[in-house]
């Protein structure tokens, strides 16, 4: 596209919301893997030509190190060489594959990213990152060029406090300060929502009134078993032992747990096919359901049951566990159901409640009142 004397050959024009027109920098197809289209304003000034000018000099750059081809890996000591340490290690590796994935994808996007002098954030040595920097980063981060919030960013800064801890491990003398730990984030507010057991019941009549048995069962399985949502769908008939127990290895932490089997979901589970492996089995396809799948179906059949919009898959596992907390479960016994390694987690899932603390009132009142006992009777012996 040409703007009087200036040829600017990666700009394309989109359209806006009320009628109005964007200029957005596109890179050319070849080198879509690494770069993305990025919006230059609502009309080509200086500010825009800055933009453009800095995109132009990233490409230029990773055109001349395609050309070069001078090494089979990037700069040792680059964040780029750290990254692809830390990813054929031992503590990246131990994750299950779903977080390796989110991790990979969200570690690339950091290696991505360009920075505002240009440069490609991978190529920086990352022993030279500060708390500074890293503050920075979170910044660019959190907010696009667009001005929209990018809803990883935090996620990223975790992550890099993993990968900076592994570092520290072969540069502990020279390098003892993490800088992504002094980046102060802005976690979003846990989850509290929790099912009734009399809308679980109607979801999963629901589900299988319209035909979709599999959706019913991966509840049922949630919510009996205070398992995830991933879980429930890969669990098959080989994990029963007997008619009353069932074992699940579960996918984030390959943690391996026996649980009972309750009446109700017998009864649910005896509606399963008896030649059928998986238990939960996409009536649409044949095939076991991918997450997205599950959770549109989920939300369809919530719909149809009018059942309220907020009520998610996902928060069945937290009703499980609450339940279990507000009959009196032990930490230990909650940990035998939920799987977690680090007992303040299941704050995230077990909720307060009413229930539990007049549980807890009436214990420390039947004590009060047993401690004082011996006392009266001394008193009346003494009269």
């Amino acid at each position: 596209m040409k703007f009087g004397d200036l040829n600017l050959p990666h700009i394309e024009t989109r359209p806006l919301a009320g009628g109005r027109v964007g200029y957005y920098w596109v890179p050319p197809r070849q080198a879509r893997s690494l770069f993305t289209t990025s919006p230059l304003g609502e009309e080509i000034n200086a500010q825009a030509l800055e933009k453009y000018a800095n995109k132009e000099k990233a490409l230029e750059r990773w055109r001349q190190e395609k050309v070069a081809e001078k090494t089979d890996g990037p700069k040792a000591g680059s964040v780029d060489w750290l990254i692809e340490d830390y990813e054929d290690s031992q503590w990246f590796k131990k994750n299950c594959e779903k977080t390796r994935t989110d991790y990979h994808n969200k570690l690339l996007a950091l290696r991505n990213f360009i920075l505002p002098n240009g440069q490609r954030f991978g190529e920086v040595p990352w022993a030279e990152i500060t708390a500074r920097h890293a503050n920075r980063m979170f910044e660019w981060l959190l907010v696009g060029e667009d001005g929209e919030r990018r809803p990883y960013a935090t996620s990223i800064v975790i992550i890099c406090r993993r990968v900076w801890k592994y570092a520290q491990g072969f540069e502990e003398k020279s390098f003892k300060r993490n800088p992504w730990l002094w980046v102060e984030l802005k976690r979003p507010r846990s989850r509290k929502v929790r099912w009734l057991a009399r809308q679980v019941e109607a979801f999963c009549l629901k589900a299988e009134e319209m035909g979709r048995l599999s959706v019913a069962i991966a509840a049922i399985l949630c919510y009996e078993l205070g398992q995830r949502g991933i879980d429930a769908r890969k669990m098959t008939r080989a994990a029963f032992e007997g008619r009353r127990k069932i074992r699940v290895v579960q996918s984030k932490t390959d943690t391996e747990l026996l649980l009972p089997i309750s009446d109700i979901l017998s009864e649910w589970l005896d509606k399963v096919p008896a030649d059928q492996h998986d238990l939960v089995i996409n009536e649409k396809t044949g095939r076991r359901y991918e997450d997205y799948e599950l959770s549109k179906a989920v939300a369809e059949i919530r719909d149809a049951a009018k059942l309220p919009s907020y009520l998610w898959l996902m928060d069945l596992r937290r009703t499980c566990i609450t339940e279990l907390g507000e009959s009196g479960a032990s930490d230990d016994e909650l940990v035998s159901v939920s799987g977690h390694q680090d007992r303040q987690m299941l704050n995230t899932y077990s909720l307060k409640s009413y229930k539990k603390a007049h549980a807890a009132m009436k214990a420390r009142w039947a004590n009060r009142a047993n401690e004082k006992a011996p006392a009266d009777e001394e008193a009346e012996d003494a009269a």
